[in-house]
């Protein structure tokens, strides 16, 4: 690669040419023509997301979206969630449900729409700087970003990465130098941290932006008003229980250092696509090793492009930008927040292309040059393609227990008792707090979420299995012995098919009594899995246990397995009326 003169006075004049010679024929690429490939990869990667994320369903924190959503006034829009102002993503979460319903595939739509949003504002920054076609090759990695997929794949990565397409755009509206491109950086700023925290490292990066130009006061009002707003809003907050003040720890600034480098290394080595985490998992983090020696080059590099003076406006704009997101990462440190987590992994990737992009910006790409970073850019890929794969498994797992479990607390309704939590056994249910009385509240002004009984009936025997045990705690079913039994009717005797195995039958609707011979045991039932996979209590001989059950519109009954008694007599509950 050679390198020319920069002039800082002469930054704009000396953007990279948009006709590249790629042969020595003299062939070229247009602007427009990148633009057009870069259009065909946008394309292909929303066909890949939207294939590897079919059939899935609301993350954990949308799910908090969605329960909050039926109650969803101008306070409630700009509640803090776990220290975010999320206004923007709350009210399109009011819009989507309020017109078409809770499908997920508007959800899906969007955020894949956020992914190609962001990689199209992100190449219109970057060819600025290293020209049209070396800007390609970063783009394309970040479009299917598999390090990332929590982001990426996840329609969750909605809210963060719309706020960094914002920041990206308020980045290139400040380029044009004038009032309107001044007041739509200041608007996108805005719009940017409504949205997620990940706004801020553009409000620095803007602010960096305007401080170092001569006429800084006359422009600095464009980042000085969404900050004045922002920080009115986190003032607000420290009064409510999920704050900004209450997730972040001023003893963390010491960690700084630490997360900074572990943060650079992590993003690396997910770059590179030699993060690649062989130790198995879709929740694998990233592995550093490679990224730690792949960024101490990268380190002397910048440190010496900036010793030799003469450094693009864009350097000190992007380094604000990253260092800003990850000392925010650092200061909310916790055991669950790790550098190397994937949720900081884009945000900070973004960052350092930003700050690579901005020191390159004097050099020409030969043709060696560019097959060296598009074959990075290959191997980069083909790793982040597999990590998008194990994100699809890890969300797919997780969409079916959730639907499932989702279904059984539709089909109980308000026969449950309304504080039970019907996800509190599924994949991340630690973070899922709502009651079944709040997904009721969703369904009956929006529509339900969970599978039907029919599609329930086609999944996995574990995942029907635990729907049973989750539909049997919303009933409370408890086998219960009444000094004085109800009356009965329909009474039959049940024995083993086989000699010392269990006793297996069919109950009869509302319920049933159950009265052990010969010996007393354990009594558990089923429904749409295997009898026995909720257990309800046990059984004496002698003694009368009942088991009173609800109905409901599911036309599948309820069965019974029994272990120890040679046989039992089981009666049904006599109904009223």
């Amino acid at each position: 690669m050679a390198s020319v003169p920069h002039s800082f006075k002469q930054e704009h004049a000396t953007v990279p040419p948009i006709v590249l010679p790629i042969t020595s024929r003299g062939l070229t690429l247009t602007d427009r023509a990148c633009w057009g490939i870069l259009g065909a990869a946008m394309a292909i990667a929303a066909a890949l997301i939207l294939y590897l994320n079919r059939g899935t369903t609301f993350f954990a924190d949308e799910l908090t979206f969605l329960y909050e959503t039926p109650a969803l006034g101008p306070r409630e829009a700009i509640e803090p969630h776990n220290g975010h102002l999320i206004a923007t993503t709350r009210l399109a979460y009011k819009l989507i449900l309020e017109t078409v319903g809770p499908d997920y595939i508007a959800f899906r739509l969007i955020a894949v729409g956020a992914v190609l949003l962001s990689g199209g504002l992100f190449y219109a920054v970057v060819k600025r700087r290293i020209g049209a076609l070396a800007a390609l090759a970063p783009t394309f990695v970040l479009l299917v970003f598999g390090s990332a997929w929590q982001h990426v794949l996840a329609p969750i990565g909605f809210t963060p990465i719309l706020a960094i397409a914002a920041g990206l755009a308020a980045l290139l509206a400040l380029e044009r130098g004038d009032r309107p491109g001044d007041v739509a950086a200041c608007a996108l700023l805005v719009f940017s941290i409504a949205t997620y925290t990940t706004g801020l490292p553009f409000l620095v990066g803007v602010a960096v932006s305007v401080l170092i130009r001569p006429d800084r006061r006359k422009r600095a009002w464009i980042f000085l008003v969404p900050l004045a707003l922002y920080g009115a809003w986190w003032l607000w907050s420290l009064s409510t229980d999920t704050s900004a003040g209450n997730e972040t720890r001023l003893a963390n600034v010491l960690l700084i250092p630490a997360w900074v480098a572990e943060s650079l290394a992590a993003v690396t080595g997910a770059l590179t696509g030699l993060g690649f985490p062989f130790s198995g998992g879709s929740e694998s983090k990233i592995d550093p090793d490679w990224g730690r020696v792949l960024a101490i080059p990268l380190i002397v590099a910048l440190v010496l492009r900036i010793r030799r003076g003469n450094v693009p406006a864009g350097v000190w704009v992007s380094l604000g930008v990253v260092l800003t997101w990850w000392t925010l990462g650092a200061i909310a440190y916790d055991t669950f927040r790790p550098p190397d987590s994937g949720r900081y992994i884009y945000m900070g990737s973004i960052g350092v292309l930003l700050v690579a992009a901005a020191a390159a910006d004097a050099i020409r790409f030969t043709r060696l040059g560019l097959a060296a970073l598009f074959g990075v850019c290959v191997l980069s890929i083909a790793a982040n393609l597999e990590l998008l794969r194990a994100g699809e498994r890890f969300l797919r797992n997780y969409s079916t227990v959730v639907r499932a479990d989702l279904a059984m607390a539709e089909l109980a309704g308000n026969r449950a008792d309304p504080d039970f939590k019907p996800l509190r056994d599924a994949p991340l249910g630690e973070f899922i707090n709502a009651p079944i009385s709040s997904h009721l509240v969703l369904v009956d002004e929006f529509g339900p979420i969970g599978f039907s009984p029919s599609e329930l009936g086609a999944q996995d025997e574990p995942v029907r299995e635990a729907a049973d045990r989750v539909l049997a705690n919303a009933y409370g079913l408890r086998l219960t012995k009444p000094a004085n039994p109800p009356p009965l009717e329909s009474c039959r005797v049940v024995r083993p098919r086989r000699p010392s195995g269990p006793i297996v039958t069919e109950l009869p609707a509302g319920g049933a009594a159950f009265l052990a011979r010969g010996s007393g045991g354990a009594v558990s039932v089923g429904r749409f899995g295997s009898v026995g996979a909720a257990e309800v209590g046990g059984v004496s001989p002698g003694r009368t246990a009942v088991l009173p059950i609800p109905t409901d519109s599911a036309p599948q009954p309820w069965r019974a397995a029994m272990t120890g008694p040679s046989s039992i007599e089981v009666c049904a509950l006599r109904q009223p009326g």
